[in-house]
């Protein structure tokens, strides 16, 4: 039982999690491990109010996944399902090493507004690669979907919501050599349509960071 991924509210609870999540409610003084169904791939705090994403996986297939959106107003001492489901097609990762490496899967944006992103998944058709994506405005009652459209073979995607509401969204390779391959994307209207800001090109690492 271990969690690599810490979250704090402005209350002073506190929460690590990945894959597994243990709670404080005195400033981490004191922690308690809080068994769940799933890995706890993330937990977002507005106040009290805390949503956590898990992965449930298939004993029979482990690397595919099904996201379960819980819910709790009183700070993680008692948890519920959202009332809908995001619903998202194939989540894959490998559950061993906690999913994937810069990837994100849950932005709140308010009280009641989030987004539920999948890593990207190949086309079967061979088309590039595409990042399932899940809109709620009304506390997790309905959803819309989208898809972030990284446009090569991307492993993994990073998304942010600016305070204006868009989203910009990075999508990447699978790293190697110092060298990886990234292309970044902006939303204005919730992620239905996608602007390409810069085009997917191969970055080299120098002293920890990328150049182009």
């Amino acid at each position: 039982m271990w969690g690599d991924q810490l979250a704090f509210n402005d209350h002073g609870d506190g929460y690590v999690f990945n894959p597994d999540l243990f709670i404080t409610y005195d400033g981490g003084r004191h922690w308690a491990y809080v068994p769940q169904a799933g890995i706890v791939l993330s937990v977002e705090t507005l106040g009290y109010s805390v949503w956590m994403l898990e992965a449930d996986c298939a004993p029979a297939n482990p690397q595919y996944c099904t996201l379960n959106l819980q819910t709790s107003a009183d700070g993680g001492v008692s948890w519920s399902e959202s009332p809908s489901q995001p619903h998202l097609d194939s989540v894959s990762f490998v559950p061993a090493a906690g999913g994937l490496l810069g990837q994100t899967w849950l932005v709140r944006t308010s009280q009641s507004s989030a987004y539920v992103l999948s890593n990207p998944v190949q086309n079967p058709f061979g088309a590039p690669d595409q990042a399932a994506l899940a809109f709620t405005d009304n506390g997790g009652e309905s959803w819309t979907t989208s898809e972030v459209p990284c446009g090569f073979d991307a492993q993994s995607v990073e998304m942010s919501a600016a305070p204006d509401g868009s989203l910009l969204a990075l999508c990447a390779g699978e790293p190697g050599a110092g060298n990886q391959v990234k292309t970044v994307l902006r939303s204005s209207d919730h992620g239905q349509t996608w602007t390409t800001m810069v085009p997917y090109k191969t970055l080299v690492a120098i002293d920890d960071g990328y150049i182009g």
